[in-house]
């Protein structure tokens, strides 16, 4: 038997260094989690800035690949 004990707190400190890393939200970053989908998504909706981005993306979550690449095109391209 295995017994692991984990310091209260500690699993926040590695999850917030973990979200310091991701890239902002950018077509790439979009496209590679449309790709992935599940927790890459919602990364990806969770770090949107803007209220109605991330109200966008979230509506996307359970949509099909291209659904969410349309949405990437359309949100992050170049003007």
């Amino acid at each position: 038997m295995i017994a692991a004990s984990v310091e209260i707190g500690k699993n926040e400190d590695l999850m917030e260094a973990a979200r310091r890393r991701r890239p902002k939200p950018n077509l790439n970053r979009c496209l590679d989690a449309a790709a992935a989908g599940g927790v890459m998504w919602e990364n990806l909706c969770n770090d949107m800035t803007n209220s109605t981005d991330a109200g966008e993306c979230w509506d996307k979550t359970l949509r099909s690949e291209q659904m969410k690449r349309n949405w990437c095109f359309n949100r992050f391209k170049k003007h």
